[in-house]
């Protein structure tokens, strides 16, 4: 390991993070309760997975936000807008605060129906609401196969993120990692993540926000900003595919559902999905501005090498002797990523496998030490079509959720033709089977003729803008998600075309004449 003077304050700042990271989990979050005679008895799966569903706004707040941003949102988005720009800004700030809705409209019916029911997580929506278990059984096995690379790939990414810094072992930096958050997520469940996630958040704006600060001080006067509008940012159909992408995929993270469950009331979660775009507005310009400023400071990365933008330019910016603080930020990302997405994946299974509470945090340790072997020898081809898959996978999981919550025709059947239709799909596209647009999101039959028709992707700029609108309002409101990656042989419409729905009969015309009213006046 380095060990040089540049380096020590860097592995110092490490330490005491790790040290106030273990303080802060443990405290008050013991993984007993006190009894009627002051014995320590093992605390309900509520309890220890949803904290007793007594979380307010502020801390739902700072949970729901540690919780979504990965160390993408440092290093990634830093290096995006050292290729693009600031025209990156606006289309990843406004696309990721839109998801608060998406959050709202699956968040406040789950949280609502969960507290009488008990549910844990989604799959016990789609469980009681169907009526069948095997449904249920088919939704969890998606979310686990979807979240595992997820959850495998923040060890992966703060080994090599040690090892470039501090020149620790990538191995021994995963592992690290990965041992210290098993100890307190298995000590305290919600209860220790809620307040880790509001440490790691305060790490994350905070870093984030003086990186900016010295990066724009050192930058020269027009460093950077010739690449306000930088050829390559995304087309617009492009963009919008990326949206209904993004808006349906992340509330079926199952973290997130962790969180809409835990909400003390319905106004927790309206405060919280109001404040979350405020979040992503201010964080997102931080770190994309001091990718678009370091292009001044550090001209001439390509490739890969423009990803560590962030950790050169505050570097050059702040001294060798204070380079290895700004690591922390894009460390507190992942760590409030992998803590969250470990918590949730133990509720799933220990609901689907009937374990009893007791058996919770060793559940955790064993979870852990399973991301922490694929860490360690990862199978890159399975981790990498995983990783490339998933949010096309939880995006084709949306219909059955949002079907099973918001309408009372919602059918077992359908739900299972649609998830293994969509997920079907998902594999062609993942492995390069078939090829389908540039990001296939949702597609649906051509409605211009009898007979199956065409696939259209709701992102190409060769298809007709006017598909997208369409389809996306069918999708929310009328209940009418078409055949391809979300669609199901449910039930067939009395219209003369094809209309197939996951939960319910839509009619093709009377949606597109709907659409038109509501979107294209």
């Amino acid at each position: 390991m380095q060990t040089g003077p540049a380096v020590l304050p860097g592995i110092a700042a490490l330490a005491l993070y790790a040290l106030f990271l273990l303080l802060i989990g443990f405290r008050r979050g013991s993984h007993g309760t006190e009894g009627d005679r002051g014995s320590l008895r093992a605390p309900s799966l509520e309890e220890f997975f949803l904290r007793g569903r007594s979380l307010s706004w502020l801390p739902l707040f700072l949970t729901l936000a540690a919780t979504n941003f990965s160390a993408f949102t440092v290093l990634g988005l830093a290096g995006a807008g050292y290729r693009m720009g600031y025209a990156f800004y606006p289309a990843m700030a406004f696309g990721t605060g839109f998801m608060a809705l998406g959050m709202y409209l699956v968040g406040s019916p789950l949280r609502e129906e969960g507290v009488a029911r008990g549910w844990l997580s989604a799959v016990d929506a789609v469980r009681d609401r169907l009526g069948s278990a095997a449904a249920a059984r088919v939704f969890a096995f998606f979310l686990i196969v979807f979240t595992l690379p997820y959850l495998a790939l923040q060890p992966i990414a703060a080994g090599y993120l040690l090892e470039t810094a501090f020149g620790v072992p990538y191995r021994a930096g995963a592992l690290g990692v990965a041992v210290l958050i098993a100890l307190y997520t298995a000590r305290g469940g919600l209860k220790s993540l809620a307040k880790t996630d509001a440490f790691n958040g305060i790490i994350l704006f905070g870093i984030a926000l003086a990186a900016w600060i010295l990066v724009r001080r050192a930058a020269p006067a027009s460093g950077g900003h010739s690449q306000a509008g930088a050829a390559g940012s995304m087309p617009p159909f492009e963009l919008l595919g990326y949206y209904l992408l993004w808006f349906m995929a992340d509330p079926m993270f199952p973290q997130l559902g962790q969180r809409f469950l835990a909400a003390s009331g319905k106004g927790a979660l309206e405060r919280s999905a109001a404040a979350y775009p405020l979040v992503t507005t201010s964080l997102f310009f931080l770190t994309i501005a001091v990718g678009v400023l370091g292009r001044g400071l550090m001209p001439g990365l390509s490739g890969a090498e423009a990803d560590k933008v962030w950790l050169l330019a505050a570097a050059k910016a702040a001294g060798p002797a204070l380079s290895g603080i700004f690591v922390l930020a894009p460390l507190a990302a992942l760590v409030s990523t992998m803590d969250s997405q470990l918590l949730a994946l133990a509720s799933i299974i220990v609901k689907e496998t009937k374990m009893p509470a007791a058996r919770a945090a060793p559940l955790v340790f064993s979870i852990a030490a399973i991301s922490a072997v694929l860490a360690l020898f990862p199978p890159t081809d399975i981790l990498s079509f995983l990783n490339k898959a998933s949010f096309l996978g939880y995006a084709a999981l949306f219909p059955t959720l949002f079907g099973v919550l918001y309408s009372k025709k919602a059918r077992a059947a359908g739900a299972l033709s649609s998830m293994i239709a969509g997920e079907a799909a998902v594999f062609l596209l993942g492995s390069g089977l078939w090829s389908a647009g540039m990001v296939p999101a949702i597609f649906f039959p051509d409605s211009r003729r009898a007979g199956w028709g065409r696939f259209y992707p709701c992102d190409g700029l060769s298809y007709s803008p006017r598909f997208c609108p369409a389809l996306f309002w069918q999708a929310l409101f009328r209940g009418a998600i078409r055949c391809g990656c979300h669609g199901a042989l449910a039930r067939a419409s009395p219209s003369p075309y094809p209309s197939f729905s996951i939960f319910g009969v839509g009619r093709l015309e009377k949606g597109w004449e709907l659409t038109k009213k509501w979107v294209l006046a």
